[in-house]
């Protein structure tokens, strides 16, 4: 196996420069503080009843801007670019998704339940919060990147 090195762009306009940097350090302040984020205006968190367990988290059918949280939570309007945003073939929504479900091993029948996880920290609404937060950051993280300069490597 190869390691490679980080890229460092040499850039010669100070501007570029300037503009890679700053971006850079609001990247670093939002992927650092990401749970610290509300969700976007548009997006809209239907609550029938006060009940924040997830059994599976998944999308209504066939629409990707409405998230099914739990039998009595809904999120809608999410805006389709946020998706667009994807780390290691996958978007934060869907990884959290996907990790933040009530799993039972096959092998060892040991039940994985990240609802444990809220309770034991008196935190509820932390999974349903940290999904609208990743929608946020996600879109943030799309609007920097779009504004980059253009470079040559």
């Amino acid at each position: 196996m190869k390691k490679s090195l980080p890229r460092i762009i040499l850039v010669g306009e100070s501007e570029k420069f300037l503009r890679i940097s700053e971006a850079g350090r609001k990247l670093a302040e939002i992927h650092l503080n990401y749970e610290k984020f509300e969700k976007p205006d548009e997006v809209e968190v239907k609550i029938e009843k006060e009940n924040f367990l997830v059994k599976k988290i998944r999308f209504a059918k066939d629409d990707r801007s409405t998230i099914i949280y739990n039998e009595y939570i809904t999120i809608k309007n999410i805006p389709l670019k946020a998706y667009e945003y994807v780390v290691n073939g996958r978007s934060p929504i869907e990884w959290v998704m996907e990790r933040y479900q009530v799993k039972i091993d096959s092998a060892s029948g040991i039940e994985n339940n990240p609802n444990d996880w809220c309770t034991e920290h008196d935190n509820p609404r932390y999974i349903l919060d940290l999904l609208l937060s990743c929608i946020t950051v996600s879109l943030k993280t799309l609007e920097i990147v779009e504004n980059l300069p253009e470079v040559e490597f």
